[in-house]
């Protein structure tokens, strides 16, 4: 132990013994070693962080090709625009059965991308910006907006507030949470089923769009006691526009719940007798379900979505999704309204 110990003492002697002359003993010195760790790791830091920058960087650009106003490939100005707006933790994609549905019946559709974890008053002065541009190329467009859930309230911000340029016809709100949305608190399950989307049909999209497209400021602004609620209501409704507010009464976890029991009668057959019992129990089950009314569309309440001087409001039995999207073979809900109301 002792020859040990001796040995290693030695060792540290030479190793931290500087040399007068270059040799070999500068390359084994632990304080001309330490200078070239620190470098080291000073080297592998600014790589990284170029590299991660990079990335972000790139995210950032990949999303931006999402935002901002869509616009028809031949659009027309002659021709009515009806532009659709999404909503919180989703994207454009989610009104491809509605906007079939606009088409048919000859109404141009644009869209109106933004990042919709970030503040509400930014993604509306994106909507000013672009709504001020369409008005310059194109001031005879007539414009009609259709927002679902936040969208209404950034289709909203935009037509009350001192930005208004572009005149809008018509504006429907599908399920907006005018007064907050207590669905804020799932959030995550929001964000969690936007990835998992755009991950589906996006081959730009990246595990960082998670925390390119905002900080959870829209969820903070949906409260109902959030300052931008507060002050978005305290402004008057815009003259010469015509509101319209659609609204359900159907819970989305009831519609969940209705198709899973729907899925469990294939398992009973309809020829056994004990079967066949069990397989009418479940129907019984299923259509309760279908058919079971609230005071929401399970996102919203209908309280929420009511607004101070609309007087045009629906209340339809759908959920926050059935009613601007199809679902089980069958249209959007609010599409009846959105052709009466378009028409006129």
């Amino acid at each position: 132990m002792r020859r040990i110990l001796v040995t290693l003492v030695c060792l540290f002697g030479v190793l931290g013994t500087q040399s007068a002359e270059a040799g070999w003993r500068d390359y084994v010195s632990p304080t001309r070693n330490w200078q070239r760790v620190k470098g080291c790791c000073r080297s592998v830091v600014a790589g990284t962080e170029a590299y991660c920058r990079g990335k972000v960087e790139k995210a950032k650009a990949d999303q931006e090709k999402m935002w901002g106003l869509k616009l028809p490939e031949n659009y027309d100005a002659r021709r009515p625009l009806v532009v659709l707006i999404h909503g919180l933790d989703s994207h454009s994609g989610v009104w491809w059965s509605m906007a079939q549905l606009l088409q048919g019946e000859g109404y141009q559709v644009g869209y109106f991308g933004f990042p919709s974890d970030g503040p509400i008053a930014g993604d509306a002065s994106r909507l000013a910006d672009d709504m001020a541009a369409l008005h310059r190329a194109f001031p005879a467009a007539r414009v009609s907006l259709i927002g679902h859930s936040m969208g209404g309230l950034i289709a909203r911000a935009y037509i009350e507030g001192d930005r208004y340029t572009q005149p809008i016809d018509h504006f429907i709100a599908l399920g907006p949470p005018n007064h907050g949305s207590p669905w804020t608190r799932e959030r995550f399950l929001l964000e969690a089923n936007e990835q998992y989307w755009l991950w589906r049909i996006n081959p730009d999209w990246s595990p960082i769009w998670m925390f390119t497209d905002g900080h959870g400021e829209a969820a903070d602004d949906l409260k109902p006691d959030s300052k931008f609620l507060a002050a978005l209501n305290d402004r008057p409704r815009r003259a010469g526009v015509q509101y319209t507010i659609v609204m359900g009464d159907h819970h989305v976890l009831a519609r969940f719940a209705g198709n899973t029991v729907g899925s469990m009668e294939a398992c009973f057959s309809k020829r056994v007798w004990g079967l066949r019992r069990c397989r009418a129990g479940l129907e019984r089950v299923e259509t309760k379900l279908a058919d079971c009314k609230g005071d929401s569309d399970g996102v919203v309440p209908v309280a929420s979505a009511r607004l101070a001087g609309v007087a045009d409001v629906v209340l339809l039995h759908a959920d926050h999704n059935t009613l601007a999207m199809a679902a089980d073979g069958k249209p959007p809900v609010a599409w009846g309204v959105i052709r009466d109301r378009l028409g006129k």
